[in-house]
């Protein structure tokens, strides 16, 4: 899928996904299931061209194949506040105040069209396998008490 493009009719029931609703208790939010096939083929993407992506990436996506993405920034962070209030001890004026996560899915936030075109600049050994997964939206299909419904999906 990266060598060449494809048609999207051989490519878009590998990008069909299950919807899956949780219960948040208030509220539902859907959950995207993918094809395992799929992830697999993203992860070798991303395995293969790390450094690329990281590069084109900077300090503007900390999830950027990193080992721990985000979850290792949070750490890292925690450990600073500890460190620095443990510093501080009961003086105020060494006070350090607490760290506040603002995460959120940027892939979803970003424009489609846009990385596309940029793509091929910024991550040219993905850009093919980015397009043939991109081009067009993915289908979602939710399964019901009344049948099943298919959302189309432009969202990462």
């Amino acid at each position: 899928m990266g060598r060449r493009v494809f048609e999207w009719d051989q490519v878009k029931a590998l990008m069909a996904c299950r919807l899956v609703a949780l219960d948040k208790c208030p509220g539902v939010c859907p959950v995207r299931i993918g094809e395992a096939i799929r992830r697999l083929l993203g992860k070798t993407v991303m395995k293969e061209t790390k450094e690329e992506l990281q590069e084109a990436c900077g300090a503007n996506q900390l999830c950027s194949g990193l080992l721990g993405g985000l979850e290792g920034g949070i750490h890292a962070v925690r450990e600073l506040c500890e460190t620095l209030t443990h510093e501080a001890g009961d003086d105020p004026e060494k006070a350090f105040g607490t760290p506040l996560i603002d995460a959120e899915n940027a892939f979803n936030a970003a424009n489609r069209t846009a990385g596309l075109w940029n793509a091929p600049i910024l991550w040219p050994r993905a850009s093919t396998f980015l397009f043939n997964c991109y081009k067009r939206d993915a289908e979602l299909f939710l399964r019901g008490t009344h049948g099943t419904i298919t959302i189309s999906s432009r969202e990462g």
